[in-house]
């Protein structure tokens, strides 16, 4: 999916910040461990609002047994930032092995909290439901989206789909209308332009 939205500039710390994080999964990723932890550690001090490397070091310090440190990342990854959902399952994860399982509610329950606050979160139940033809729960996930920010091209296209689907040709023709000329480019949705604007 793409998006007409203006992304965020990033400083150069920032771009330093991932870089390493990236560096420090290839190593990981090729069981390297040692030079994932350096690149990881190197990321945290760049950019301390940067919470991937908060959630990635700690999968090294769970391998060789250093809970403790992990569970600390963790929890700071998601003081840090309403985004650290991989924090937040390795966290949730963590207490469960550990059989701390009231700990673990209340993570599971701000998982959920932060979901419903999520827009992206709502539009991939929304595709989700669309991909089952559940198109009135469709409309429910994607409205929801579309509630909770302005300018999202993705959740006006599928909306208008949902509604189409559902026989609600004006309000399909409405969500086109929100997009100012900007269907995208996949053929099923520029097909699907056609038919909403041909229909009564």
């Amino acid at each position: 999916m793409g998006s007409f939205r203006v992304g965020t500039p990033l400083t150069d710390d920032r771009v330093l910040a991932r870089y390493c994080n990236n560096r420090g999964a290839e190593h990981n990723a090729r069981g390297e461990q040692a030079a994932a932890y350096a690149y990881y550690k190197a990321a945290l001090p760049t950019d301390r609002s940067f919470t991937a490397a908060y959630g990635n070091l700690p999968q090294l310090y769970l391998r060789r047994g250093y809970v403790d440190g992990a569970e600390r990342l963790l929890r700071q990854a998601v003081a840090l930032s309403d985004e650290a959902d991989l924090a937040l399952w390795s966290l949730h994860r963590l207490l469960l092995a550990q059989g701390r399982t009231d700990e673990a509610v209340q993570i599971a329950q701000l998982q959920q909290a932060r979901r419903e606050r999520d827009p992206y979160y709502w539009l991939g139940v929304g595709v989700e439901r669309i991909g089952r033809q559940d198109w009135p729960a469709a409309v429910a996930a994607l409205e929801r989206a579309q509630a909770l920010t302005t300018g999202f091209d993705e959740a006006h296209r599928y909306l208008a789909l949902a509604y189409w689907r559902a026989g609600d040709a004006p309000r399909a023709r409405a969500q086109w209308a929100r997009l100012d000329g900007r269907p995208g480019r996949d053929p099923a949705f520029v097909a699907l332009v056609r038919k909403i604007d041909s229909a009564p």
